[in-house]
């Protein structure tokens, strides 16, 4: 029997969307998507269960508008059944192409100018392209192409929907990857993204980087590198386990960190609180880019 997901679907007159109403959405559900019309049309799937969302959306409602504007605002709430094979159609119709300098993220295979990435975001696992620390390193990955020819190792770590395991894949077809991630529907959905794409990858699942058995990866592998687009707590756990066991890879592309609008990418590396990773850097050449306030760290061994 073909599995269900039940999707709200969610409308009201008033034009205006606000960013609290928006906040509100991502907060409490894993599927957003927008019809911009008159009236606004949301469909998403929370989090949670549906009971647990509606009980804080009328709360959230009644709290942030007065009555008056709630009956102007006509909130009208419906539920639709999808197949999974209908939801994911639904998935590719809404889904909007990315094109950056180098990659097209679509989750429609066809022909393109540039080299495609095709993602379909089915499971929520994040990695649609679209967030900054993304297309950073995504924009940045020509920095990898002279180890074409090497017997090299890339790992990703913090792999959601695999989309960083593709593209290096793509550019540097002989290179082995190692995509590990921490959540279990992301690790299902890079391998329906993998094979989408026509790659023989796999993922493993790890909330911790000592699955990577150092002392072989040395033997096996002419050059290394080390991809990952995470929070600074776990880049700062990661770069405190290299270090601690003397492992320097030769390339470094890190994403994931948010600084401060006040300081420049320079500032912001030498005032990093963690000395491990400061030291940890120290054996690379390093060169940074930023979108919105988060910051890139490339980095190639000395």
């Amino acid at each position: 029997m073909d599995e269900k997901v039940k999707i709200v679907n969610l409308s009201f007159n008033n034009k205006k969307l606000t960013p609290k109403v928006i906040q509100f959405l991502f907060l409490y559900s894993e599927f957003v998507a927008f019809r911009r019309f008159t009236p606004v049309s949301i469909m998403l799937v929370p989090r949670r269960n549906y009971q647990f969302f509606f009980e804080n959306f009328f709360y959230f409602i009644f709290e942030n508008f007065n009555f008056q504007e709630f009956e102007k605002t006509e909130f009208v709430l419906n539920f639709s059944w999808f197949s999974k094979k209908e939801y994911e159609e639904l998935i590719i119709q809404i889904s909007e192409d990315l094109e950056l300098d180098d990659f097209i993220v679509t989750p429609r295979e066809g022909k393109y100018n540039k080299i495609p990435i095709y993602i379909r975001s089915i499971n929520f696992a994040q990695g649609t392209g679209a967030h900054p620390t993304t297309r950073l390193i995504l924009n940045n990955l020509k920095e990898i192409l002279p180890y074409q020819e090497e017997k090299t190792l890339v790992i990703d770590y913090g792999s959601g929907s695999g989309i960083l395991s593709i593209a290096v894949k793509k550019i540097l077809p002989q290179s082995i990857i190692l995509p590990i991630e921490i959540n279990f529907k992301s690790i299902k959905e890079s391998l329906s993204n993998f094979k989408l794409n026509s790659l023989n990858l796999i993922a493993f699942l790890s909330d911790r980087p000592y699955i990577i058995n150092l002392t072989k990866v040395k033997k096996r592998f002419n050059k290394t590198i080390f991809i990952a687009n995470v929070p600074l707590q776990v880049i700062q756990m990661c770069m405190n386990h290299f270090y601690e066991n003397d492992f320097l890879f030769d390339h470094l592309i890190i994403s994931g960190i948010k600084k401060p609008s006040n300081q420049n990418n320079q500032e912001f590396i030498e005032k990093l609180e963690n000395e491990n990773l400061k030291k940890y850097l120290k054996n690379y050449s390093l060169k940074t880019d930023s979108m919105e306030n988060w910051i890139l760290i490339l980095g190639t061994k000395k």
